[in-house]
């Protein structure tokens, strides 16, 4: 009787089971059924990932066989390397840096990273000194020029220039004739100015893609070059002598037009150099005097210094320049103009200066061997003595600089927790 119990319990369980079973295999199929808008949705975006796939794979095929010179170890390598390297640099300790002395230096700021060129090549440091990249470009005379996100680097009297970013070099080229000079802007558009058979001077200019944009050609010598950060206008700064006399000529265009925009002369004065500022104004330094324009060319205002210029530097934010303080007292007057021409600070110092500049409101000189930060607003001063006079200084914040000399470059900290 418990056997017979015991095996009809266990018919129930199996024959419950299996209505369950069956009930889920019909409420799956109700629900499949019943909702033929999702697997509608499900077929859509299924369809749509493949066909993304499949273009991806055409447009991929067309780039590699449309631009077959880009697809290089250097530039895969600087795609893998460079995604950190802003991070990674805006991050770093800053210290002193060491290299091997040279005749031929060429320093720069590089994206909070100090680039050296010497005769023996290109090297990229970390603002702590340690290596991060070795260029193999050999230059005889190498300059450099610097953007946020390239370095042009070319051989002053040379005929060769090669592009770098962080990691590789991504161009280079040698030209029919000398190198004299050479810009880049932000917008990665650059120029390079040579000697030509026929004209005193060509400047030719380059896209972000390293193809020649435009070729001027000058019968006058170019002094230098300058290209406004969005790449939208081009300086071309020039002189001729006249009647016993130099004439200076300022051309101003417009990237792709061959006609400028202006074309504007200074009688009896000898340029020097031409920057663009980081609102867009022209600033053109002479021996005389320093002018200070607008885009296209009209002038905002000029400053002529009282006696001669010991020493100068263009800057995004207008023009620093140190004068002699008077004849009998040695030191310097250092005055500031902003780049509409305005005098913003004045401050006489202590010594000879020989290098300065400004940044974030800091105005930084060096006399001998001591360094200083003046505050333009409050007028007070920090000094830190440098462990011999410098050939370069450069500025990344109002806190940091280096003083580059022929074998180190020296870093001050001018922060209230900096030593």
């Amino acid at each position: 009787m418990a056997d017979k119990n015991y095996r009809e319990r266990i018919k129930k369980q199996n024959t419950a089971a299996d209505e369950i079973r069956i009930s889920d295999d019909e409420m799956s199929e109700a629900s499949h059924a019943g909702n033929p808008y999702y697997d509608g949705v499900a077929r859509k975006y299924s369809a749509a990932r493949y066909a993304l796939l499949i273009f991806l794979v055409i447009f991929m095929l067309f780039a590699a066989l449309r631009n077959p010179e880009s697809i290089s170890y250097d530039n895969l390598m600087f795609l893998l390397k460079d995604l950190g390297s802003v991070h990674d640099a805006s991050n770093v300790e800053f210290g002193n840096v060491t290299y091997n002395p040279d005749t031929t230096l060429s320093f720069s700021g590089f994206r909070r990273n100090l680039a050296i060129a010497t005769s023996a090549g290109l090297r990229i440091y970390a603002g702590d000194g340690s290596l991060i990249f070795e260029g193999k470009d050999k230059f005889s005379n190498p300059h450099i020029e610097n953007s946020s996100r390239y370095l042009l680097l070319y051989d002053f009297g040379g005929n060769s220039f090669a592009l770098y970013n962080s990691f590789a070099r991504i161009y280079t080229e040698k030209t029919d004739y000398e190198i004299t000079g050479g810009d880049i802007s932000d917008s990665g558009m650059f120029a390079i100015v040579t000697k030509t058979k026929e004209y005193n001077s060509a400047v030719m200019l380059y896209t972000k893609n390293c193809k020649l944009k435009n070729r001027y050609l000058s019968e006058d010598r170019v002094i230098d070059v300058s290209i406004n950060d969005d790449g939208s206008r081009i300086c071309i700064l020039t002189f001729d002598a006249e009647n016993s006399s130099f004439v200076t000529k300022i051309k101003i265009s417009k990237p792709g037009e061959d006609k400028p925009i202006t074309t504007l002369s200074l009688g009896d004065a000898f340029p020097l150099s031409c920057e663009y500022t980081s609102d867009g104004n022209l600033t053109v330094f002479c021996d005389k005097a320093l002018y200070f324009y607008d885009s296209d060319g009209n002038l905002l205002g000029s400053y002529s210094p009282s006696g001669d210029i010991e020493a100068a530097k263009l800057t995004e934010e207008g023009a620093i320049i140190a004068l002699p303080k008077n004849a009998v007292t040695t030191g310097s007057t250092v005055i500031l103009l902003d780049t509409k021409g305005n005098v913003v600070f004045t401050k006489d110092f202590e010594g000879k200066i020989t290098l300065l500049d400004y940044k974030d409101g800091k105005v930084f000189t060096l006399a001998g061997n001591m360094l200083a930060s003046t505050d333009v607003n409050s007028l007070s001063t920090i000094t830190k003595k440098t462990s011999s006079g410098g050939k370069s200084m450069v500025v990344y914040s109002e806190d940091d600089v280096f003083v580059c000399s022929g074998s180190y470059a020296e870093y001050f900290d001018f922060s209230e927790s900096g030593g």
